[in-house]
């Protein structure tokens, strides 16, 4: 997918996009998949934007385990809450799953940007709010909540997000379930009960809801 397909550069001027790739202020990175892109720890001096590919968001939990905290599609931002920190410094590793493209902006050359261009800016700042709150819900859904309100919450949330009863689903059952804390069969069995009461119904690609009411159970 072609870069000047996002808000993020298609409010640029094609000549200053094109100055800034010759000058090195913007750089185009490729990982192959199963590369990591940031380590934990790593510097963030740049702003990344996901050009193509998926990506995921990873950590290692006490017991060692692996949690993985966000899928990444192309338009995410790599380091768009970190990029202006004191404490600029990635607290989780990013993995290529597919081969992956990464256009990444200095530090300073973005701080322009943003202080010339009022729709780069705002949907930087839609987007930095947006991971906020997923961040928010993904904490929400590892304390103490039974699978079932798990899936409501994602549910909830994501017919807010999407403005329609059908959710789409941008990732696997596999995924959903790492995503929401939980085993996969044990998602499986929640969604088919769901599916029994009459609530839901669901294929890989989606999920609609049949009756609004249950989302307020919790």
């Amino acid at each position: 997918m072609a870069e000047r397909s996002f808000v993020w550069t298609s409010a640029i001027p094609e000549s200053d996009f094109k100055r800034y790739l010759d000058v090195g202020v913007f750089r185009k990175n490729r990982y192959e998949k199963g590369q990591v892109i940031h380590f934990e720890g790593d510097y963030c001096g740049a702003l990344g934007i996901l050009i193509e590919g998926h990506a995921v968001v990873e950590r290692i939990d006490i017991s060692g385990g692996l949690i993985r905290i966000r899928e990444m599609f192309p338009g995410d931002l790599l380091g768009g809450n970190l990029i202006f920190s004191q404490q600029p410094y990635f607290p989780m590793t990013i993995t290529a799953v597919t081969a992956v493209e990464v256009l990444a902006m200095d530090r300073a050359i973005l701080f322009e940007i943003c202080a010339e261009n009022r729709t780069f800016l705002a949907a930087f700042l839609e987007h930095i709010s947006n991971n906020t709150l997923h961040l928010g819900d993904r904490i929400k859904h590892t304390v103490s909540r039974s699978v079932r309100e798990r899936v409501i919450l994602f549910l909830r949330r994501e017919q807010t997000l999407q403005q329609a009863d059908t959710i789409v689903l941008r990732m696997s059952k596999k995924a959903l379930a790492e995503r929401l804390g939980v085993q996969r069969t044990s998602l499986s069995r929640t969604l088919q009960k769901m599916r029994e009461e009459g609530l839901i119904t669901y294929d890989a690609k989606q999920i609609t809801i049949c009756d609004r009411e249950f989302l307020e159970e919790i």
